[in-house]
């Protein structure tokens, strides 16, 4: 007699990497950057995890991104509110962060049916890269300059399709600057890349939204500030936004995160954003802070299906009382017949 779990640690992370988004990467691109390629090749972000924060003076931007690409080089454009500078990052920053955001586990026990077999795998997202990406080499443009970007990627060889250039003249008319960061690899830059961590100043926190309104868009938002935050732009109810993490997260070990939030920015608000229609983005995405600091962590139930004898334990048990009222209900029948009448 004995306690079967089916596949319960395989369950689990399938789960787990579907919560928190670990999971296959929707085909849809996100909308911090425009991808420029070389003539005739393609790539494109599939998936895109953005960390944020700001100090009142500087934000800083951790970019996690996918790409689906045919070639080994390609440049990542940036639009942001002043001229941007590369600072350091640790690899394993979203790593850290999946694991501080990981859902509840809640066990349910169930005496009657058949453990269900789970359906997924878990994704291997964050491992460790065999092909690293190169050192990034990364040139600015003040907004007045976007002719010239292009004039640059011309003649390095890459440029960006037409809606990515309508859309970098939004910015251009807004006056912002434009950060090109070559990438590059020993082969397919398709995959996961190296976090790309850009700081600049802003008179607020700002995620880059309309690079990627020509197509639909999938994000997961990672915010750090003093407090719980919401969204406060003019599109957040034109697009869908899930909070599935909001807790303070200090004492990490990750020197990105702990150094991040140092002096009470330990405040972290995840955010999922999805836009089917990219007709939902007109504005880049801000932030304010929310009513309450409330916390939230989601919860995923683990289903166990107690077992004896290879059968539903549920069906082990009762079914010697259902034969002992069988018997009972069969010699009062006999008893019966057997009166006279």
């Amino acid at each position: 007699m004995g306690i079967a779990v089916g596949s319960r640690v395989a369950a689990a992370a399938a789960m787990l990497c579907a919560v928190a988004g670990i999971g296959a990467a929707a085909p849809a691109s996100a909308g911090s950057g425009a991808i420029a390629a070389p003539p005739g090749r393609h790539a494109s972000v599939d998936h895109e995890a953005a960390l944020l924060s700001w100090d009142g003076r500087r934000e800083t931007l951790v970019l996690d991104l996918n790409l689906l690409a045919d070639t080994d080089n390609a440049v990542l454009v940036v639009p942001t509110p002043t001229r941007a500078t590369l600072t350091p990052v640790s690899e394993t920053t979203f790593l850290a962060l999946s694991q501080l955001t990981v859902p509840e586990i809640a066990t349910e026990r169930r005496w009657f049916g058949s453990p269900e077999q789970p359906t997924g795998t878990p994704d291997a997202r964050y491992s460790v890269l065999t092909s690293p990406l190169g050192p990034l080499e990364l040139t600015n443009f003040p907004g007045d300059q976007l002719t010239d970007l292009h004039t640059w990627l011309g003649s390095t060889g890459y440029a960006v399709g037409a809606e990515s250039r309508a859309a970098l003249e939004m910015y251009r008319r807004d006056g912002w600057s434009f950060v090109a960061i070559r990438l590059s690899r020993r082969d397919s830059l398709t995959g996961p890349l190296d976090p790309i961590r850009l700081s600049f100043e802003t008179d607020r926190l700002v995620y880059p939204m309309r690079i990627g309104s020509t197509t639909p868009q999938e994000v997961r938002l990672y915010v750090l500030s003093e407090h719980r935050v919401t969204r406060s732009d003019a599109d957040m109810h034109r697009q869908t936004v899930d909070v599935d993490f909001a807790g303070r997260i200090a004492g990490s070990d990750n020197p990105t995160l702990r150094e991040l939030t140092a002096g009470g920015q330990d405040y972290l608000t995840e955010m999922s954003v999805s836009v089917p229609e990219p007709s939902a983005v007109t504005t880049d995405v801000t932030f304010a802070a929310a009513p309450t600091d409330d916390p939230v962590r989601a919860r995923v139930t683990l289903v166990e299906h107690v077992q004896f004898f290879g059968m539903p334990a549920g069906l082990v048990i009762l079914a010697p009382a259902a034969l002992a009222a069988a018997c009972v209900l069969f010699a009062l029948v006999r008893t019966l017949r057997k009166q006279p009448e």
